[in-house]
């Protein structure tokens, strides 16, 4: 059955403080597939590991993922991430972006 979101409502992050992430589920199968919207002020998040393909696509702001090599991703552009590669980011000022976690 098809799903509607108000994401508009979600994505301000002013009341957020510095390394605080809004999380906000918006589906979860029972094969693992997860899509998250995620809103963050600013905050650096450490490399880890991840064993599903991650897909992030940025909706407003600019997400510095750091891999094996920093890469900037602003709005309306998106980086998959492979299974078990490690990866960070970085957000200076202010993101929205929507994770899907891929079984």
């Amino acid at each position: 059955m098809a799903q509607t979101f108000d994401l508009a409502s979600k994505i301000d992050w002013s009341d957020l403080a510095e390394g605080e992430v809004r999380v906000i589920p918006l589906l979860q199968y029972p094969n693992g597939v997860r899509v998250r919207m995620l809103v963050t002020r600013r905050g650096e998040w450490p490399k880890h590991v991840e064993k599903k393909a991650e897909l992030y696509m940025v909706l407003k702001g600019e997400v510095i993922y750091i891999t094996d090599r920093e890469q900037a991703v602003k709005t309306g552009e998106a980086i998959l991430l492979e299974p078990g590669e490690p990866h960070g980011a970085r957000i200076e000022e202010g993101a929205v972006s929507i994770n899907v976690d891929v079984a």
